[in-house]
């Protein structure tokens, strides 16, 4: 990262908040870098997120209310009632009849 870089950009009024394709702002991205998994701390990176910081640059997350649709999914509850074929036997059974039978 070259921070004199970044501040020429914002004196030429570039957009704070642009995002990659991935949704990434370019805070994000400097704040990533700035200690990637163990590895030693960049200052120049750190440097870039403190001035993307104070342009106004967010780190491009979604509000706290944000409801996450990529959530678990629930489990279908089976009625009681529901017919199933057993493979075993070929004979028809509801979920009910099977549950007294084996659990």
């Amino acid at each position: 990262g070259e921070p004199h870089l970044v501040r020429l950009f914002l004196d030429w009024k570039a957009s704070v908040d642009a995002r990659t394709h991935a949704g990434q702002t370019a805070r994000w991205l400097a704040h990533s870098a700035t200690k990637p998994g163990c590895g030693p701390q960049s200052m120049s990176h750190g440097d870039i997120a403190a001035l993307l910081e104070e342009a106004g640059g967010t780190l491009g997350l979604p509000p706290k209310d944000w409801p996450n649709p990529r959530q678990p999914r629930s489990k279908k509850q089976i009625s009681p009632d529901e017919v199933r074929c057993c493979r075993e036997d070929g004979l028809r059974y509801t979920i009910g009849e099977l549950i007294q039978a084996y659990v």
